[in-house]
């Protein structure tokens, strides 16, 4: 799924898509069809097909994915809130500005809770919450947050990063799962362990802007 993301990241879509959905495939055979590796890999695939032109089928894996892993994790783990990232993005590719900012607001509340105001993925959300904010013309409400989320990303990231460019020039962003790329990949739990907190440091990674 590393390589499938880079690919992406490059501009070679198909092929990442290729990837993801044979990289998918063998995470059910690896973990389970339940596994939350499993649907984080889904929620890959689904943002390629957005990419490429297909926000439907993209909409419909991203609410698949998003279902579970709240089933598995609860709404408030970072899986999750990655899902919902992406789904949020599906929603406004397919003209549906108010449901993608109802959605967008209430991950960024749960991000700001869980990571913190300057975290990687809660600017990344917020960032995308702007542009839906701008599309239903909640004109203050966007420039008031487009402001502190790009005074987020100088501060976190630097001005030359490329999500602080992407931030600034007004594209969107996603939420990518590189499960086995994080610091730790621990071994699935035990059958029946509380997953509420698991994998407590393996996260989803912000990535660079669609283009």
């Amino acid at each position: 799924m590393c390589l499938a993301n880079l690919w992406r990241m490059t501009g070679e879509l198909a092929g990442a898509l290729e990837l993801a959905e044979d990289t998918d495939m063998r995470y059910a055979q690896a973990y389970g069809a339940d596994h939350p590796y499993k649907h984080g890999c889904t929620s890959n695939v689904a943002l390629l097909y957005r990419l490429m032109g297909d926000p439907a089928r993209a909409r419909s894996m991203n609410e698949s994915a998003l279902n579970a892993l709240e089933a598995r994790l609860g709404r408030n783990h970072h899986y999750t809130l990655a899902a919902a990232t992406n789904l949020a993005s599906d929603l406004a590719a397919l003209g549906e500005a108010k449901n993608a900012t109802r959605l967008g607001r209430g991950t960024l509340r749960r991000y700001r809770s869980l990571l913190g105001e300057e975290h990687p993925s809660t600017l990344a959300c917020a960032s995308n919450l702007v542009l839906d904010l701008r599309a239903e013309h909640e004109t203050e409400d966007a420039e008031e947050l487009a402001e502190h989320t790009f005074t987020g990303y100088l501060r976190a990231l630097g001005r030359e990063h490329s999500y602080t460019g992407a931030a600034g020039e007004g594209r969107r962003l996603v939420a990518d799962f590189d499960p086995r790329c994080s610091e730790i990949a621990p071994r699935p739990p035990p059958n029946g362990r509380d997953l509420s907190r698991w994998p407590s440091r393996t996260r989803p990674v912000t990535s660079a802007a669609e283009t």
